[in-house]
């Protein structure tokens, strides 16, 4: 097979129905098959490099959640704080008893003065 014939085997292969129209220009076969080599390669480069993308981006966004579900709780834990701090202690409830003359809740008993 020579250079001429290599060179109409290629235009047959790229006026083939559903080849893809790229003009090239290539001296036989053996060009042909190098360039497709190479942009295989670039392909490939290409592809690795969306997957990379494609995992830093599901990263970021596992990162997200899990900065998210800890605000949730610190917001959880602040919250209960906050009640915790609004529940008066069994001193207060004595002091505010004795201060309005109320009865002090039950389960709670009345200070005695120390005599």
């Amino acid at each position: 097979m020579n250079d001429e014939d290599e060179v109409g085997t290629l235009e047959h292969l790229t006026q083939s129905p559903g080849a893809r129209m790229e003009s090239y220009s290539f001296e036989s076969l053996r060009d042909f098959h190098g360039m497709s080599e190479r942009m295989g390669n670039v392909g490939e480069e290409q592809e690795k490099q969306r997957e990379e993308e494609e995992q830093k981006e599901m990263e970021r966004g596992e990162m997200e959640e899990r900065g998210n579900r800890r605000q949730e709780i610190l917001k959880e834990r602040s919250q209960k704080s906050k009640e915790d701090l609004n529940v008066p202690s069994e001193g207060d409830l004595r002091r505010e008893g004795e201060e309005t003359g109320d009865q002090p809740l039950r389960g709670y008993r009345r200070l005695q003065p120390a005599t």
